[in-house]
């Protein structure tokens, strides 16, 4: 928490701003993790117990850390990182490296189908977008009736590890400072399926009104550590202060939790292998 402390070389405001962020955290559904008081009525959402040998974190280092500066005036519109980091980036294709191209997929109509081992039926075979293995409709559990438009991952390439942002003042920030504000519960109640053209929000996002959105923010001391998912949109209010305000956020990916104990989630497994093979990451 007090790492930033040490950067002598970021100007910070006269006195220390007491940080708000536990309570803040408590009333965004948190405080079984957090544990300060709070007035939400709502009871406290626990996360569930990690797996025996807990969870493999992957976090990124160069190309996906990055220092903020936000200058006087400036701010930062809402959005959600995921569409950026799945359009921009190889994180969703298995090459972590921005410059490196994602896998060449097999091309092979013939191929058979990964389920019942047969070649035959091709009109009624769909190939994985991931991996370009091919799987008769009806073999699906459950099964398809059609190809679906769009893209299609297989059972094993759609599972994905959780991918999230860590951003973490250098200075103490005040309450409509240029801090971070985060849509309640974004992550979870929007639908992120479809884009909406020339902007990083998804279109369930415009379809819901002023008086839905439930904005939270509050007072940062320098070293605080916010946490979120890719999905939640988010922003940051205008710096009203005279000099810059400085932040770091870097992104992390958590293991996904399969119910299958012999499933082998190929995007976790490419994340991981390529991202450290590379050097850009530390397995935790």
């Amino acid at each position: 928490r007090r790492a930033a402390e040490a950067a002598s070389h970021v100007a910070t405001s006269p006195g220390r701003i007491d940080s708000k962020l536990k309570s803040h955290a408590k009333a965004a559904g948190l405080g079984g993790v957090v544990g300060a008081d709070d007035d939400d009525d709502a009871p406290p959402r626990r996360p569930p117990p990690p797996p025996p040998l807990g969870y493999r974190c992957v976090f990124f280092d160069s190309k996906f850390t990055w220092v903020r500066l936000k200058a006087p005036n400036e701010l930062t519109v809402e959005h959600a990182d995921r569409y950026h980091f799945e359009n921009e980036t190889g994180l969703f294709t298995g090459a972590a490296d921005d410059d490196q191209a994602p896998p060449d997929l097999p091309d092979d109509d013939d191929a058979p189908c990964v389920i019942c081992g047969k070649n035959d039926r091709p009109e009624s075979c769909i190939l994985c977008d991931e991996s370009g293995e091919a799987y008769h409709l009806d073999c699906l559990d459950p099964p398809l009736t059609k190809v679906p438009d769009g893209e299609w991952y297989s059972p094993a390439c759609r599972i994905r590890p959780h991918l999230g942002t860590a951003w973490i003042p250098l200075q103490d920030v005040a309450a409509g400072d240029g801090g971070l504000a985060v849509l309640r519960g974004s992550h979870a109640s929007l639908d992120f399926s479809e884009q909406q053209r020339g902007t990083p929000l998804p279109k369930s996002f415009f379809s819901r009104t002023k008086g839905a959105l439930d904005w939270r923010t509050t007072s940062f001391g320098k070293g605080d550590v916010v946490v979120f998912h890719s999905s939640a949109i988010h922003a940051t209010s205008k710096n009203k202060t005279p000099g810059f305000r400085v932040s770091v956020d870097t992104r992390f990916l958590v293991e996904p939790v399969v119910a299958d104990a012999d499933a082998k989630p190929r995007k976790w497994a490419s994340y991981a292998a390529t991202a450290v093979g590379l050097g850009l990451a530390r397995t935790l």
